[in-house]
Parts: structure tokens; sequence; C-alpha cells
């Protein structure tokens, strides 16, 4: 099964104080593995590997949700993870445009044929 990780992000510089608008960080689980995206200065990948669940700074976690089953043999689940490392790299990240829910949204069609939730920003 293919799931993500939700989180809600808050803290210095995140949190507006409007009710409304929920901004979320977001993960993929691949077969016990979770796969997130974020920036920095390294012309390196983006991509990083943790424990399900586990928010990263100024996250509470919020939900897991199943995506859908992969049809991919081990060989190609490994080289779709390899792919996406090479191709989301810190210094590419962008909050609008190339953002971890980006990431997440790629890596579920690539592994299952699904998006992520429209929901998810």
């Amino acid at each position: 099964m293919i799931s993500i990780s939700v989180y809600d992000m808050h803290g210095d510089g995140i949190q507006f104080n409007l009710p409304f608008l929920n901004i979320y960080h977001t993960g993929v689980i691949v077969k016990g593995i979770e796969y997130g995206f974020g920036g920095g200065a390294s012309s390196g990948t983006g991509v990083w590997e943790q424990f399900p669940g586990r928010p990263p700074p100024n996250c509470t976690f919020k939900e897991k949700i199943d995506i859908g089953e992969s049809k991919k043999s081990e060989k190609e689940i490994s080289q779709i993870i390899k792919t996406l490392k090479e191709e989301y790299q810190a210094n590419k990240y962008d909050l609008a445009g190339n953002n971890c829910n980006h990431f997440s949204n790629e890596a579920c069609m690539r592994l299952c044929g699904k998006p992520i939730p429209s929901s998810i920003n």
C-alpha cells in the first residue's frame, strides 16, 4: 500500500491565525519508509527518509491516508525512488511550485497511478 503522512504546519512564520487556512506537509510511505522533500542551499537531493509519522520540526502529525496499491516490482519501486531523489533537488524547492506536496503527488502517481487528495495544498 502506498500511503501519505499528513502533518499540520505551525510555528514561526507559518501561523497566520486564519482558521480557514490549513497548510500541510506530506511524506510518502513506501514499504515502511517515509520519503519527504524539503529545500535548502545544497545542490544535492532534497529527499530524505524517515520513520512514518515522525513530524518534521514545527509540524504535528495529522493523519495517514492510504492512496493505493502499487503493481510495481521491488526493482521498479527502487528505481522510481532513485529517480525522484535525482529530480527533487533541495535548491529547486519552491513553496508554491515545487514543494513537499508536489513531490508526494508525483511519487504516488508513479508508484500507484493515483494522486494525493486535492484537499492537500
